[in-house]
């Protein structure tokens, strides 16, 4: 079992964070990502949730994969930085 957790806040003078995460859980695997929407507000809000919504539908794929896909699918927003990492449970790596 592995426990996570994550705190976000919008900074002042916004209604919405473009700090995103997502935790996808498949059979001896799980795949963890922290995205920031690159500025802030509304259009960094937007990027991030473009990069979720990718790695959420291609979880399972390799880590190059999702940096191809999520670099192809968020060139048209402001953009992202993000970290990803993938663990095998059934092979602890």
């Amino acid at each position: 079992m592995i426990e996570w957790g994550i705190a976000s806040k919008s900074i002042r003078g916004e209604t919405v964070s473009g700090d995103l995460f997502t935790v996808q859980h498949y059979p001896n695997h799980i795949l963890f990502s922290v995205i920031d929407g690159l500025g802030h507000g509304q259009h960094a809000a937007l990027a991030a949730k473009q990069a979720v919504s990718i790695l959420e539908e291609h979880a399972q794929e390799p880590l190059v994969s999702l940096f191809n896909l999520c670099d192809k699918g968020l060139r048209a927003t402001r953009g992202v930085v993000m970290s990803i990492a993938s663990y095998n449970i059934s092979e602890s790596t």
